[in-house]
């Protein structure tokens, strides 16, 4: 280890002591998430797998952007609860919703 490489590693110990919980990737305490559009493709291979990556990865969270190949909400669901994920919001087409609604949303 070299002299600048020192001087690098210990100014980013005292910008995270300085900046306390800040430093921290949940700075609120609130749960990790991850909107699963952002994994859209591995998602289209193997999606049982990629939930799992995501939970070992620290998520405690996931908006949906469809099941991937999981074929009903029912069955993800059931993928989300093997991997102690929580299921907090969907996204979804807007063909979804074009129809005239018959009471408010």
């Amino acid at each position: 280890m070299n002299r600048r490489q020192f001087m690098g590693g210990a100014a980013a110990v005292a910008a995270a002591g300085v900046m306390g919980r800040m430093a921290w990737a949940d700075p609120l305490g609130l749960p990790l998430g991850i909107q699963l559009y952002t994994v859209r493709d591995p998602m289209m291979k193997d999606t049982v797998g990629t939930v799992k990556q995501i939970a070992g990865m620290g998520y405690k969270e996931v908006e949906t952007a469809g099941y991937g190949t999981i074929k009903t909400a029912a069955e993800f669901r059931k993928v989300l609860d093997d991997a102690g994920l929580k299921w907090w919001m969907a996204f979804q087409a807007t063909t979804i919703c074009s129809r005239t609604p018959t009471r408010p949303m």
